[in-house]
C-alpha cells in the first residue's frame, strides 16, 4: 500500500500527495517526483531531485533551472505546482543501498506515460511528535492547544502558535522552551531554561538578552514569527517538566519535525505587537500613518508630523507616547469620556481636552515633536479587542513599545 498525504510519518518507498493537502510535507532532498493528471493518468511534469532537472511538455529532455527544480527542494516545488485534478507521486531519497523506488522512477522519466497506481491506503499514525530521531512519549494523553489565549502550563503539555494569532495570552511563564518551525524543520530556538538563543548562525546557542531571556522567552519567540512559521512551546510547569525536558533534549537547528498532535495552518502574516506595562497584545493588523477601514485593524499608530488623512474614530482609546522615554504621557479615554496626564493620573472629565465623538482627531492634534499616538480602535477588528486592551492598561507613565512595526 502507498501512504497518502499527512499520514506519512516515515520515509516510505512511494508517497502520494493530493492537490489541496494542507499538512506538512516530508522533508527530503534528492528524490524523484512525478506530477500526474488524475483524469488521464499520465505524467505531466517531472521534478528530478537526483539531478536537479525539470521536465514538462516544453522540456521533454529535462532542463536544469533552479527556479523550477532543485535537488533539496524538488518535493516542495512539485507540490507547489499542483493544480486541481493533479497529484504528485514521490519516490524519496531513502539513503538506502540502491534507492530502489527512486531508481524505478529515474528509469522511467518520460512525459505522457500512463501511470497505474494501486489503491492507496492511509498508514496508521504512530507518531504524534518527533524531532530528529526522537519521539515524544508520556504516560497518559498528550495535550496541545493551538492559538489559544487561555492555555497555560497548567492546562496543556504543548502550546502551538502561528502568526495568525491575535490578542493577549494567559501564559505568564519563564524558563520554558520554544521552537520556531518552518517547512518541517527547526529554524530558531528560544531556550528560556538557559536564556540562550539558537539559529542557523548560532547552532550551539548564545546568551544575548536582546534575543532571548529566561523570563521573556515566550514573548520573544512569538514576536519573531514570520510567514510560514509556527511556534511549539513547552512551558516550565514547575513539576516534572516532561514536555520541556523533551524539547531541551532535542535542541538542534535544522532538525526534522513530525507533528500530528493537532491540525492547523500556518499564516503569511508577520507577527507584531504592542506592549503597555507588563502586558503585550499580539497582532498583525496595525495601521501605521495611513487611512483605512476601521473594521480591518485593531490599532492605528500615527507619528508627529504625519501629513496624511487619519481615521475618524470617536469613543476610541488613544494613548500618546513619548518616543524618547517610551512611556505613556497622555490618555484620551473616549470610551469613558476621561482625560489623563501627569497632573491627572486618575483621570478627569474630557471637558476642554477632547470630545468623545472626535477622540482620534483631538488626540492627534495634541501631538508634540517626539510623540506618537496609539489608537485602540472603536469598532475595530476582533470585536474592538485593541480598544479593550488599552482600556485595561490605562496608566500614565507606563512603559510602552511597538514590536515589528515600521514607522513610515
Amino acid at each position: 500500500a502507498i501512504p497518502a498525504d499527512d499520514k506519512v510519518t516515515a520515509i516510505a518507498p512511494f508517497i502520494i500527495y493530493n492537490y489541496g493537502f494542507t499538512g506538512t510535507l516530508l522533508s527530503n532532498g534528492y528524490g524523484e517526483a512525478f506530477v500526474i493528471n488524475s483524469t488521464t493518468g499520465k505524467v505531466v511534469r517531472i521534478y528530478d531531485g537526483a539531478n536537479a532537472k525539470y521536465y514538462d511538455a516544453d522540456n521533454t529532455g529535462g532542463i536544469q533551472d533552479q527556479t523550477k527544480c532543485t535537488a533539496a527542494g524538488y518535493l516542495t516545488e512539485a507540490f507547489a505546482s499542483l493544480t486541481e485534478g493533479e497529484y504528485v507521486l514521490v519516490a524519496p531519497n531513502t539513503g538506502t543501498p540502491g534507492n530502489v523506488a527512486r531508481a524505478f522512477l529515474l528509469d522511467h522519466r518520460s512525459l505522457d506515460k500512463d501511470v497505474v497506481v494501486p489503491t492507496f491506503t492511509e498508514v496508521v499514525e504512530t507518531v504524534g511528535l518527533k524531532i530528529g530521531e526522537n519521539e515524544f512519549t508520556k504516560d497518559g494523553e498528550i495535550t496541545v492547544a493551538v492559538n489559544d489565549s487561555t492555555a497555560t502550563h497548567a492546562t496543556h503539555d504543548f502550546l502551538v502558535f502561528t502568526s495568525a494569532f491575535s490578542g493577549t495570552t494567559s501564559l505568564k511563564n519563564g524558563y520554558g522552551e520554544a521552537f520556531v518551525i518552518k517547512n518541517g524543520k527547526v529554524v530558531r530556538i528560544y531556550d528560556g531554561a538557559n536564556a540562550k538563543y539558537y539559529d542557523a548562525d548560532n547552532t550551539s546557542g548564545i546568551q544575548d538578552a536582546t534575543k532571548c531571556t529566561a523570563s521573556g522567552y515566550f514573548k520573544e519567540a512569538l514576536l519573531s514569527l514570520t510567514s510560514g512559521e509556527w511556534l511549539l512551546v513547552a512551558p516550565h510547569d514547575g513539576g516534572a517538566n516532561v514536555a520541556r525536558g523533551y524539547l531541551t533534549s532535542n535542541r538542534t537547528i535544522g532538525a526534522n519535525v513530525v507533528f500530528n498532535l493537532a491540525e492547523f495552518e500556518t499564516s503569511t502574516n508577520t507577527m507584531n505587537g504592542l506592549r503597555v506595562g507588563a502586558n503585550t497584545y499580539y497582532a498583525s493588523s496595525i495601521l501605521v500613518n495611513a487611512f483605512g477601514k476601521v473594521a480591518d485593524y485593531e490599532f492605528a499608530i500615527y507619528t508627529y508630523g504625519y501629513a496624511g488623512r487619519i481615521i475618524n474614530n470617536g469613543f476610541c482609546e488613544a494613548f500618546v507616547i513619548s518616543a524618547q522615554t517610551g512611556k505613556v504621557v497622555r490618555i484620551y479615554d473616549g470610551a469613558n469620556g476621561k482625560y489623563y496626564d501627569a497632573d491627572n493620573t486618575a483621570g478627569v472629565a474630557a471637558g476642554e481636552y477632547f470630545a468623545a465623538g472626535t477622540t482620534s482627531f483631538n488626540a492627534f492634534e495634541s501631538l508634540k515633536p517626539g510623540e506618537l499616538l496609539v489608537i485602540g480602535i472603536n469598532g475595530g477588528k476582533n470585536s474592538a479587542a485593541g480598544r479593550a486592551f488599552l482600556l485595561s492598561n490605562r496608566s500614565i507613565g507606563a512603559a510602552a513599545a511597538a514590536y515589528n512595526v515600521e514607522m513610515t
